[in-house]
């Protein structure tokens, strides 16, 4: 199986603290660690681990963390042949860790922004795929006209984060919407805080998309089509850093929809790839480096079983 990710990479910046600093306020960071980061370099490394063959269009800065990011790529076996090398400097992301394992992030998309519909045409044309996955921390038109290109080879995915207002006739032709729940309410014109009706919501978009999969942190996961709608619960695991849960999640998803397995299956996968992830099995804290293999997803989900 062959996957195709737009992706962003952003070098990242992690300390662990009590918690935000106020306006004006400095406080010391209880650890402090610099890793590879980015939804769509996460996600891509991720497919690759699960055993899916795949290639990154992407586009880094000419300086030391773009080094170490093509670096990382070929040692994980991505294909790198679309990746652009920017006067810009590479993306960069500050991630602030609180004790509740809940977190905060800033990026700065720098070299992401540079990927153009001329990079994007040409790594269509040489590419042939199962599934084409696509995040917003690149330029989101690109990221759109992307997708809507590659539907007409494969089956697609849209990671709508950091989200923006979309409306469901702009999706048309799109595989599977994987918003978390906060960017599924902004997409739709409503605040993070806002109560809305996630069935008649999904219900809007599924005009225009088979698929609405909507990540609910420990509550697992809301799974809609046309046909059918429900909750995948999450797997019960002890939460180190649920930092790139989502990116995990994604990855898992979208591996098993290139499959061609059902959604719902797709998304028990994904909550087992999540799991593995926020538990940092690994006794390194990266998050890259915690992300499962396909072996220790289906150990989740077993152990689950025989719980």
């Amino acid at each position: 199986m062959n996957s195709l990710v737009l992706a962003s990479y952003n070098a990242t910046f992690v300390a662990r603290t009590k918690r935000m600093p106020a306006i004006g306020e400095t406080i010391a960071a209880e650890e402090f660690r610099i890793e590879h980061g980015g939804k769509g370099s996460n996600q891509a490394i991720a497919l690759q681990r699960l055993g899916c063959r795949t290639s990154i269009i992407a586009s880094i800065g000419k300086d030391a963390f773009g080094d170490l990011a093509i670096k990382k790529w070929k040692e994980e076996g991505l294909n790198t042949n679309n990746v652009k090398f920017s006067e810009k400097g590479t993306g960069i992301a500050f991630v602030f860790l609180f004790p509740d394992s809940s977190n905060a992030i800033v990026i700065a998309r720098n070299a992401n922004e540079e990927i153009n519909s001329e990079m994007v045409d040409r790594a269509l044309e040489r590419s042939s795929f199962d599934v084409f996955l696509t995040v917003f921390e690149v330029n989101p038109e690109i990221a759109m006209y992307a997708i809507k290109k590659a539907a007409s080879k494969g089956k697609t995915v849209l990671n709508p984060a950091p989200a923006v207002r979309l409306s469901p006739e702009e999706l048309d032709g799109i595989t599977a919407i994987t918003p978390n729940e906060s960017e599924f309410k902004v997409m739709s014109g409503y605040s993070p805080e806002d109560k809305v009706d996630m069935e008649a919501l999904a219900d809007k978009y599924l005009n225009h998309v088979e698929v609405v999969a909507v990540t609910l942190g420990e509550n697992g996961s809301f799974i809609a089509t046309k046909q059918k709608k429900k909750i995948i619960p999450a797997y019960t695991t002890k939460p180190i850093d649920v930092t790139g849960a989502g990116d995990a999640w994604n990855a898992a998803f979208a591996y098993m929809i290139g499959k061609g397995e059902d959604p719902f299956y797709a998304a028990e996968f994904a909550n087992a790839a999540g799991a593995f992830l926020v538990s940092r099995k690994r006794e390194r804290k990266d998050l890259v480096e915690n992300l499962p293999y396909e072996s220790e997803v289906y150990e989740i989900m077993n152990e689950s079983r025989r719980g």
